[in-house]
């Protein structure tokens, strides 16, 4: 990607096709890896049509793809599923996801899954999944020592705990969230964390409390 830095868009995509092709009429065989190696380029430079374009490209052979990045493909169809409500179809491709990043041994990629598993199972008011899984997924963002992770996991496990209106754990859940949040100055956890908090005083009609944290929130 440094040697894309600067450049215009087009001239980009013309330099990563130009290396594509070169390389596949050299190495046929890694016609998947290249394939992966542009989604990679296209995701980290933000084409988001063009990476779509390439996942759904290679979706039917992503569990032929010898790399931990393949992973990556289910995650972001599962995703687009995901938000196209589809909740059902979302967990399946993150479980074939989850299958290569266990693989690779890739901890911060099986807690990211884990937690998106679990997030669809709240989606779908299977608060017992939701939180098996959540709880699965913090033990691995712990194992990658990745706080941001750590936190974002926090945050959804409060989320399912609030809904099963076990208000005491889901409220450990945020304050811990929070205080990663402040560690690491990250305005999302801050303000997701302080919206929550303000939810369950408010639940409990502590409605000074309530609007004390939702203030903070915004």
């Amino acid at each position: 990607t440094k040697k894309l830095a600067g450049v215009s868009d087009s001239v980009a995509i013309a330099k990563i096709e130009r290396i594509y092709h070169q390389e596949l009429k050299q190495h046929p065989k890694d016609k998947l890896l290249l394939k992966l190696w542009k989604y990679c380029l296209y995701d980290s430079l933000g084409h988001a049509d063009l990476v779509d374009s390439v996942c759904t490209e290679l979706l039917p052979e992503a569990s032929n793809i010898h790399h931990k990045k393949a992973a990556d493909i289910y995650v972001y169809m599962g995703n687009k599923e995901f938000n196209a409500d589809q909740y059902e179809t979302g967990i399946s491709l993150f479980h074939k996801g989850l299958q290569i990043a266990k693989k690779h041994k890739d901890v911060s990629t099986i807690s990211m899954i884990l937690k998106e598993i679990g997030v669809a199972y709240r989606k779908l008011d299977d608060l017992k999944n939701a939180e098996k899984y959540l709880i699965e997924a913090l033990f691995y963002a712990y194992k990658s020592k990745d706080e941001l992770q750590i936190g974002n996991v926090y945050l959804a496990l409060g989320n399912a705990l609030r809904e099963k209106k076990d208000l005491k754990n889901a409220s450990a859940c945020f304050e811990k969230s929070l205080a990663i949040g402040k560690r690491i100055n990250n305005a999302r956890l801050l303000a997701g964390n302080y919206n929550n908090l303000g939810l369950i005083e408010d639940s409990k009609k502590q409605y000074a409390n309530a609007l004390t944290y939702f203030k903070k929130a915004v």
